[in-house]
This record gives structure tokens, sequence and C-alpha cells, in this order.
């Protein structure tokens, strides 16, 4: 009970003291030390300084800081203003929910600097949660049959490796990004796999399975490669290949937001439950830790398979 009313006391004490220090602002008694725009300054340069976070850190505070806050840089640090700043925010902007909580996020992190003992210029809470936004998922398209003989006949004449790339992700599943980093010696042609990381646990592995015709795909991959580098793949990322495959959309004029390189695998996924592949089996294929994730591909192509039957079926 004791604390309770000390904490009280304590409260009224910081609002009184916030209070007397915005009338004299306003009174023009005392220049405005608690600006939003001051009080990030002195973030930033503790970051910097004794925190020693990266300049690319760095430059993701501001930018995100910027985005929210540039109209009230002015305005003074309280918690009406964080609520009614972080409200037109979300109220004005038409950014997806993924990146508005990216933006939040750090918004959080600079709120709680400020609510530390040290700077103590706005009550410790957490003051995103209010506004943080539910983020839907959705499947998106894969590449098609057609689309990908468009790509393999254009890129045979012009760029023999992206043909050869594509290949690879349309016949093993594989993640461009993981595409591009296999080593040859990850390659073991005769137990028919690939060795890989997994996605999100580095030090684990796990192993794409070889069919025959990608074998023989990988045979023609380090026939053109023998003289380069001890990785299967020329390319340095996996930027290199998309550029090419989205101009190559544009020229061709079927560019879908979203698919990239990983749509090469939305399409093999789709041949493997279309082909009547157990659903744990495309998992263990797919290398999903979560069986869900396989689902939601799995009840796509479920319903399309409905609707193909009841138009054979229910004439």
């Amino acid at each position: 009970m004791k604390d309770h009313l000390l904490m009280r006391v304590l409260a009224n004490k910081f609002w009184e003291q916030k209070l007397e220090e915005l009338q004299a602002i306003e009174a023009g008694r005392i220049q405005a030390q608690d600006t939003i725009g001051v009080i990030f300054k002195k973030f930033i340069e503790q970051k910097k300084q004794y925190d020693k976070v990266a300049d690319a850190t760095i430059k993701d505070y501001n930018y995100r800081f910027n985005i929210i806050f540039k109209n009230y840089i002015s305005s003074i640090l309280s918690e009406q203003n964080v609520k009614n700043i972080l409200e037109n925010f979300i109220k004005n902007t038409n950014l997806t929910a993924t990146t508005i909580n990216n933006y939040l996020v750090a918004v959080q992190i600079f709120l709680n600097w400020a609510s530390e003992e040290e700077q103590k210029y706005i009550p410790q809470k957490n003051y995103i949660k209010k506004y943080k936004q539910k983020a839907t998922t959705s499947i998106r398209s894969p590449y098609t049959e057609e689309e990908y003989q468009k790509f393999i006949n254009y890129f045979e004449e012009n760029n023999k490796e992206m043909s050869l790339f594509i290949q690879f992700l349309w016949h093993t599943g594989a993640r461009g990004s993981e595409a591009v980093n296999i080593k040859i010696s990850d390659i073991d042609l005769k137990n028919n796999y690939i060795i890989v990381p997994n996605k999100k646990y580095k030090s684990q592995q796990e192993t794409i399975l070889l069919t025959d015709e990608t074998k023989q795909i990988i045979r023609k991959i380090l026939a053109l490669n023998s003289s380069k580098s001890h990785k299967l793949f020329s390319f340095n990322s996996a930027k290199t290949p998309f550029y090419f495959l989205q101009n190559l959309e544009k020229q061709l004029g079927i560019k879908i937001s979203g698919r990239g390189l990983h749509g090469f695998r939305r399409g093999f996924t789709d041949r493997l439950l279309d082909s009547g592949v157990a659903i744990q089996d495309t998992q263990h294929i797919l290398r999903h830790r979560d069986i869900s994730t396989t689902e939601k591909h799995y009840k796509s192509m479920y319903k399309k398979k409905l609707i193909k039957e009841m138009n054979e079926k229910l004439k």
C-alpha cells in the first residue's frame, strides 16, 4: 500500500514539473529543451558514442523517425503528443501492416530511451501496443508452366546461366537466396541431395532432394561454370538473377508484384500437390518446419482441384 501511495506521489510530482515547464516555455521564460527533435538528436548521439551502433542502423533510425515525426519535431515530447502523432500516422499512411509495425518498433526503442531513469522525459509504457497492425498473409501467385517456358526460351539465347538457374529453382523448389550460395562441395549427385543451411538456424543443415532431371541440369551448370569459383552459380547474390527476371517480366508484360524468384518455389509446390504428393511428404521436400506453412499452399491447390472435378462431373 505504501509503495502504491509513493508511486502516486512521484507521478503527481512528475506531471507537476512537466506542467510548470510547459507553462514556462509558453511564457518564454525558458527555452524548450524537450522538443521531440532535440530529444531525438540526444538519442542518436548516445547510440553513436556510447552504444557504438552501426552507421546503417543510425541511418535507419533517422529514416523511420522522419516518416512519423517529421512534422512534429518542434512539439514537446509528451504522452498525449505521442498518442496524437501515432494516431495521425496510422490514419494517413498507406504503408503495409508489416512496414507500419517495423516503424513502430523503432519508435518504441526511441521512446523507451526517452523514458529511462536518466532521461525521464515521458512515463515508461508501451506506446505502440495500441497501434500495431495485424498483418494479413496471402499466397502470391506462382509462375505458370507457360511463363516458365517463356523465361527459358528467352534466357537460352541471351543468358545461359540464368536459364539454368531458373530451371534449377523450378525443379528443386529451392529458395533463390540459398541457391546462389550453394557450393560445389555441398552437392552429392550419387546420393541425390544438396546440403544447405536452415533458413533461420544457419548452424543446422537441410537437404534439397534431387531428381534425375535436376541432376542433368546441375551437370550443365557445372560444365558452364567449370572455370569459375567453388560455387554452383557465379551470381554474387540473389539480387542479380532477380534483376534479370524483373526486367524480362516487364518486357513480356507479365509482372505481378511479390512473385520474384520465390514464384518458382510456389510453382514447384503447386506441381507437387497437383500431382498427388501427400502433404506430409511435400512438407519434407520443401523443408517447412511447420506443416501449417505447407497447408496454405495445399488448401489453395485443393480448392482448384475441387472446382476442376465439379466442372467435369456436374455438367
